[in-house]
């Protein structure tokens, strides 16, 4: 929320700001790692400063009291004391870091954990794949250009990112990748021509399980 020239990132007790130096229009970015989350404003879309630290949503996520309360996550956008208005709202920000955990879908994958942080790899000799629905490319006024995916892997291989379906929809990218020394690495491949709203898909290569594990991805 704004206040007083503030731009204030707050639950329960705990609450950071920053002083609002974009003016009228502002945006206002939020991202999730499990249970933190954490604040960003910009005045472009692009270029994001940090409100403060993560702030842990622990006491919100936990069970509620003879499970009367609600259950699940539910977004909104309101204004309080003054009238505000919204141009825009997105949920799956692909030019965010999004932890690929949070798949939608999935065939021959499992989570697993990682120095306390969760990747998702394959369980199949065959590969696999996982889904990413609702994901927005096409909001900011920075055109997409490349792609990068996190990962940690035992030999080498290729990735390959798909937009909508893996048998109809359209390669975008295919990512080789090799042994990393069991330390993570970002791998950044070119793209061109993609924008819009898509579900994303990555399809894992064959020839052996858990030989590659998936951290994050992000578009730029």
């Amino acid at each position: 929320m704004t206040k007083a020239g503030k731009i204030i990132f707050q639950f329960d007790k705990t609450s950071y700001a920053v002083p609002n130096t974009f003016g009228n229009i502002v945006w206002l970015k939020i991202t999730r790692n499990q249970h933190d989350l954490t604040a960003y404003a910009s005045g472009d879309g692009n270029n994001w400063i940090k409100i403060g630290e993560s702030i842990s949503l622990v006491n919100l996520d936990k069970a509620q009291p003879k499970f009367n309360s609600w259950v699940g996550t539910s977004l909104g956008l309101f204004a309080e004391g003054k009238t505000a208005d919204f141009d825009l709202f997105v949920c799956k920000d692909g030019f965010s870091e999004l932890p690929v955990a949070g798949y939608s879908n999935y065939y021959g994958v499992e989570k697993v954990k990682i120095d306390s942080e969760e990747a998702v790899t394959n369980t199949s000799d065959l590969g696999g794949w996982l889904m990413i629905s609702g994901l927005e490319l096409g909001y900011s006024t920075k055109a997409v250009s490349q792609i990068q995916v996190q990962v940690m892997a035992k030999s080498s291989g290729k990735i390959e990112i798909w937009l909508d379906d893996l048998s109809t929809g359209r390669l975008i990218a295919t990512i080789p990748f090799s042994e990393t020394n069991n330390s993570w690495k970002i791998l950044t491949q070119k793209i061109k021509g993609v924008s819009g709203h898509h579900d994303l898909f990555i399809r894992f290569p064959k020839g052996q399980s858990k030989l590659l594990n998936i951290k994050t991805i992000r578009f730029k």
